[in-house]
C-alpha cells in the first residue's frame, strides 16, 4: 500500500530575487511536500519603479495564490517586507494559510524608509497575522516585539546557520600579515579608519561596498576592496590574522553571517559591543568586545591581538567550536522541521490577530 501524502505543505517564498532554482533546505525534510514561490530576475517595470519593491508584491501575490490553490498549510517567507507583502496578498485574496516569517531581518526598521507613522501602523497590521517569526538574535525579538506590537513569545531565536563557507582556492588574495574587515550593513568603517590611522603597524585589508568610505581619507595601512565575489572575500578573512566587526551602534542586528563565517574559518574577532551581537559575540571566549564609536578602545583590542598570537589562536578555536555546536544548517532544520510537526499536529487557526500599535 503506497503511503498517504504528507498532511503539511510548505511554499517558499524567497525575498532577495532569488534564482528559480534555488531550493534552500528541501532535500533535507522531505515529509514535506515543497512548492516554491522565487522572484528569478526582476522585470522591466520593476527595474523602473523603486517603491513599493513591485518583485515583493509580484511574488507577495504569488506565493498567496498558490497557497491558497493548494491548501497548503504554512507559507514560509525570507526577508520581513516579502512576509509583509505576503500576509496582505493573502487578506486580499482570501488566503488563510499560517505563515512563518523566516529570516526576520531589518537592517533599517520601516520608518526610515516611510513616514514614521504610517510605517509603524501598516507594518503591524501586517505582522499580526504572522504565526511565527525566526530572528537571528535575542535584541531583535525584543526590538521587533516592542515595535511591531508583537507578543515576544511569537519569535523563535535561530542563530544564523551556514556550513563551512565557500573560500576560493588557491594562494591568500591579500598577501602577508594583515587584519580583515568585511561587509556593509550598518558598518562603522569611520571608527575602524581612524583606529587604523592609530596602529600604522597593522595592515588592514577591507572589502567594502562603492560607498562605505565615502568622505573617509585612507591611511596608507588600509588596502580596500570592493565587491568581491563571496568566496574571494572568505579567502581574505581567511588568511587574515583576525577579522573586526565594526558596527555602528550599541543595538545593531546586523554582521550575523560576518561573523559566523570567521567563526567557522577560525578566526578571532573584534567587534563592536552591540545587543544584536551578545548571542554570538563572547568577550574573552571567541572575541574582544569593544565600546561603539570609541576609536581608542578599538585600536587598542587590536594591537593587543595582533601582538598575542596565543590569544588569537584560543579566540579563534573558541569561535570555531561555537559555531559548530550553535551555528549549523542542521540546527536551522531541526528548528523548522519542529515547527512543521507542530502545524500538522495543531487545530488551532492558522492566523492569530493581536492589536497593533
Amino acid at each position: 500500500m503506497m503511503p498517504p501524502p504528507p498532511r503539511t505543505r510548505a511554499t517558499v517564498l524567497c525575498a532577495a530575487e532569488a534564482p528559480l532554482d534555488w531550493r534552500w533546505i528541501e532535500g533535507e525534510i522531505d515529509s514535506v511536500r515543497w512548492e516554491f514561490a522565487l522572484s528569478g530576475d526582476r522585470r522591466w517595470l520593476e527595474q523602473k519603479i523603486p517603491r513599493p519593491n513591485l518583485t515583493n508584491v509580484r511574488v507577495g501575490l504569488k506565493a498567496a495564490l498558490e497557497a491558497r490553490r493548494l491548501g497548503a498549510d504554512v507559507v514560509i517567507t525570507h526577508d520581513p517586507r516579502v512576509a509583509f507583502w505576503v500576509s496582505a496578498m493573502s487578506r486580499l485574496v482570501g488566503s488563510r494559510t499560517r505563515l512563518l516569517a523566516h529570516t526576520f531581518n531589518f537592517t533599517r526598521l520601516p520608518h526610515t524608509m516611510l513616514p514614521p507613522r504610517f510605517a509603524r501602523v501598516i507594518f503591524a497590521a501586517a505582522f499580526a497575522h504572522v504565526d511565527r517569526f525566526v530572528v537571528f538574535s535575542s535584541a531583535e525579538a525584543a526590538i521587533y516585539s516592542r515595535y511591531f506590537g508583537v507578543p515576544r513569545d511569537r519569535f523563535d531565536l535561530v542563530l544564523w546557520g551556514m556550513g563551512m563557507p565557500d573560500v576560493e582556492p588557491g594562494p591568500a588574495f591579500v598577501r602577508g600579515d594583515y587584519v580583515s574587515s568585511v561587509g556593509g550593513n550598518a558598518r562603522d568603517y569611520r571608527t575602524l579608519i581612524d583606529a587604523a590611522r592609530r596602529t600604522p603597524e597593522i595592515r588592514y585589508a577591507l572589502v567594502v561596498r562603492p560607498d562605505s568610505l565615502d568622505g573617509l581619507d585612507v591611511p596608507s595601512n588600509v588596502m580596500v576592496h570592493v565587491n568581491l565575489s563571496f568566496a574571494r572575500a572568505m579567502n581574505i578573512v581567511r588568511h587574515s590574522r583576525f577579522m573586526v566587526l565594526p558596527l555602528e551602534g550599541a543595538e545593531v542586528p546586523c554582521g550575523h553571517v560576518t561573523m559566523v563565517s570567521a567563526m567557522h574559518l577560525g578566526r578571532a574577532m573584534v567587534v563592536t559591543d552591540s545587543s544584536g551581537v551578545r548571542d554570538y559575540a563572547r568577550h574573552e571566549d571567541n572575541a574582544l568586545l569593544v565600546p561603539p564609536l570609541d576609536a581608542g578602545a578599538l585600536a587598542d583590542a587590536m594591537r593587543r591581538l595582533w601582538s598575542s598570537p596565543a590569544l588569537t589562536d584560543r579566540l579563534g578555536a573558541s569561535g570555531s567550536s561555537f559555531a559548530r555546536e550553535h551555528c549549523s544548517e542542521e540546527n536551522v532544520v531541526r528548528h523548522l522541521r519542529g515547527y512543521l510537526d507542530r502545524v500538522e499536529q495543531s487545530s488551532e487557526p492558522a492566523s492569530r490577530a493581536v492589536r497593533a500599535c
